[in-house]
C-alpha cells in the first residue's frame, strides 16, 4: 500500500455508497497536497544545487594576466574567451535558481488554493465527513499555513504577471516607498524602489502593489509546508481504522 492508495481507497471505502465517487475526488484533492510538498522539496534541491555550482564557477573563474608580448596577448585572448564561457555558466546557474524559486512561489499558491478547494467541496459532496473530521486540527493546520505563508497570493502574482508589472506605465504601481527597513534593504522617507526576482542568499523577493513579497528557498520552508500537510491530512483521516491512521501519519512524513 502506498500513500495514494491510502487516500484513494481507504477514505472512499469508509464513505457511504452514494458519496463514493465524490469521496474519490476528495481523496485526489487531499493527495495533491502531498505532491505539492514533494514538488516544493525538489525545487529547493534544484535551487541549492545551482547555488553551489554557481559558487564553484565563480571560484574557478580565470584571471587575466597583463603583459606586452604577442604571446601574452594571445594568451589573454584565450583567457577572455574562457572568462566569457565562465560568465555564461554562472548566469545559467543563477537562472536555474530563479526557475526553482518561481516554482516554489507557484507551488505555495497551488497548495493554498487546494486547501480552499477542499473546504468548498466536501460539505456538499461528502457530507458524511461532517462528524468525522478533526476540525480543531484542520483549523490549526490552516492557521499555521496562513502564518507561515501570508504572501501566497501576492508572490504568485509577481511571478505570473512579471512582464505586465514591468511596463513603464505600471512599474510605479508596484514600488515600495520609504521609510522601509527589511529584506537586506533600507529606504529613507520618500525613496521608492521596485524589486523583481531578487535573490539574497536563500530569499527570493519581488514587489507588488506597494508591498514586498518574499519566500525562503530552504529546508526550513519545506518543513513548515510538510507540517501543514501532515496536520491537515491527519484531520481528514482520524476516522479511519487504527492501522490506516498509522499509515497516514507515516506516509505523510515522506
Amino acid at each position: 500500500m502506498d500513500y495514494y492508495d491510502l487516500l484513494s481507497r481507504k477514505i472512499p471505502q469508509h464513505s457511504p455508497e452514494e458519496e463514493r465517487t465524490s469521496a474519490y475526488e476528495l481523496a485526489g484533492m487531499l493527495n495533491s497536497l502531498g505532491r505539492y510538498v514533494t514538488r516544493f522539496r525538489n525545487a529547493v534541491a534544484l535551487f541549492h544545487f545551482a547555488k553551489v555550482r554557481s559558487y564553484s564557477a565563480e571560484e574557478s573563474a580565470p584571471r587575466v594576466e597583463i603583459g606586452s608580448t604577442e604571446e601574452t596577448h594571445a594568451r589573454m585572448r584565450e583567457m577572455m574567451r574562457a572568462m566569457q564561457a565562465n560568465m555564461r555558466e554562472m548566469q545559467q546557474y543563477s537562472e536555474w535558481q530563479r526557475i526553482a524559486a518561481r516554482d516554489c512561489a507557484l507551488t505555495i499558491f497551488h497548495f493554498s488554493k487546494t486547501l480552499g478547494a477542499v473546504d468548498g467541496y466536501w460539505p456538499k459532496s461528502v457530507p458524511s465527513l461532517k462528524g468525522k473530521i478533526d476540525f480543531p486540527l484542520k483549523k490549526q493546520a490552516e492557521t499555521e499555513f496562513s502564518a507561515a505563508f501570508p504572501f501566497a497570493g501576492g508572490l504568485r502574482h509577481t511571478v505570473a504577471h512579471q512582464a505586465e508589472f514591468a511596463t513603464p506605465t505600471r512599474i510605479a504601481e508596484h514600488m515600495i516607498s520609504g521609510p522601509y527597513d527589511g529584506f537586506d534593504m533600507y529606504l529613507e522617507e520618500g525613496a521608492t524602489v521596485s524589486v523583481s526576482e531578487d535573490l539574497s542568499d536563500d530569499i527570493y523577493a519581488s514587489t507588488f502593489e506597494g508591498k514586498m513579497f518574499h519566500i525562503a528557498i530552504n529546508d526550513g520552508t519545506v518543513a513548515k509546508l510538510s507540517g501543514v500537510r501532515d496536520e491537515y491530512l491527519q484531520a481528514f483521516t482520524e476516522f479511519l481504522p487504527d492501522e490506516a491512521k498509522g499509515f497516514a501519519r507515516m506516509a505523510s512524513s515522506t
